[in-house]
């Protein structure tokens, strides 16, 4: 990967974070204004609605948060000049996936690998996703 291309996907991976910490710091407040002791907090205590929007929010807050770390953990490879790498095989990403998961740090045979292990680890699992998070765990 050229020096140019390097600069450029440093430069969307800092303000992607920078959007994605905006956005978590924003709804952490938004929560926090409406917990415990709060007119609206006590009125969800009667309504599963505003539960479920609660749930929903907080999810949201932890799948920014997670990608936030993701792509902190990318931006050091970058730095370290190992980006674009698998952290199993070691082969090179092809330009695609990192087009369209720049903080990606598997190829797609070893994410898939990974993957499949993680769903036979998790029997009630419908899926895993691109962040090791599996889908079934989140209606729970």
């Amino acid at each position: 990967m050229n020096r140019s291309r390097l600069r450029d996907l440093k430069t969307m991976l800092e303000e992607r974070k920078q959007a994605l910490q905006a956005t978590v710091y924003g709804k952490m407040q938004q929560v926090r204004g409406n917990g415990a002791g709060s007119p609206d907090r006590a009125r969800s205590a009667d309504d599963p609605e505003a539960d479920i929007h609660e749930d929903i929010d907080l999810a949201l807050i932890q799948i920014n948060a997670e990608t936030v770390e993701r792509i902190t953990d990318a931006l050091a490879r970058l730095e370290k000049g190992e980006y674009g790498h698998c952290l199993e095989c070691g082969e090179e990403m092809a330009e695609k996936r990192l087009q369209a998961l720049p903080f990606a740090s598997r190829c797609m045979d070893c994410q898939q690998a990974l993957e499949r292990t993680a769903a036979r680890r998790q029997p009630g699992a419908r899926g895993v996703g691109a962040f090791g998070t599996s889908f079934g765990a989140l209606g729970r």
